[in-house]
C-alpha cells in the first residue's frame, strides 16, 4: 500500500532524528513539493522536541536585505563574468558564515538546519542564478565549503 504524503514526512523525520543529522538540504525544481515537505518534516521533528531551524537560499537580495522573490528566474539576462565572479564571492562569505554557525550547534542544544535549495542549484542551473562564469571554478571555490549531511532531491512530474 501506498504512503500518504504525511507518513512520508513522519518517516523521514524519525529517519533524520535517528541518524542525528544537523543539517539537510532539500534540492528539486520550482512546484517540486519542496516546502510542503520542509513543513511537514519540521512539524513532525519539533513534535518529538527537535529544534529546527530553516533557511531558504535565497542569493538575490533587495536594498533591505530582504529576499526577492524571481517570478521567471530564466528570463533575465546573465551577469557579465565579473559581477558572476562578485557574486560568487558573496555568496562564499554568506556560507562561509553559515558553517560557523553549523560548528557552533554541536556546543548548544540538538538543532536540525533544514535548507530549502543549496549551492548546487548555482552549479545545476547556472541560468537560474544569472551566472556566467566558469563552472569549474564555481565548483573548486564551493569544495572549500562544509557539505550537508544529506541532500534529498524532490522531482515532480513535468
Amino acid at each position: 500500500m501506498a504512503q500518504s504524503a504525511g507518513e512520508k514526512e513522519r518517516e523521514a523525520a524519525v529517519v533524520m532524528r535517528e541518524m542525528d543529522i544537523p543539517w539537510i538540504v532539500f534540492l528539486g525544481a520550482d512546484g517540486a513539493g519542496k516546502s510542503t515537505v520542509i513543513e511537514g518534516v519540521t512539524a513532525e521533528l519539533v513534535k518529538r522536541g527537535v529544534n529546527v531551524e530553516y533557511r531558504h537560499w535565497r542569493p538575490d537580495l533587495g536594498a533591505d536585505g530582504a529576499a526577492v522573490p524571481n517570478e521567471s528566474p530564466h528570463a533575465q539576462v546573465p551577469r557579465s563574468r565579473l559581477m558572476s565572479l562578485i557574486k560568487l564571492a558573496y555568496l562564499w562569505q554568506i556560507w562561509m558564515r553559515w558553517a560557523v554557525r553549523l560548528k557552533a550547534c554541536v556546543k548548544s542544544p540538538p538543532v536540525v538546519y533544514l535548507l530549502d535549495r543549496f549551492y548546487g542549484d548555482l552549479v545545476c542551473d547556472p541560468l537560474r542564478y544569472r551566472y556566467s562564469g566558469s563552472l569549474r571554478f564555481a565548483k573548486t571555490v564551493f569544495r572549500s565549503f562544509p557539505q550537508p549531511d544529506l541532500v534529498l532531491f524532490l522531482d515532480a512530474p513535468v
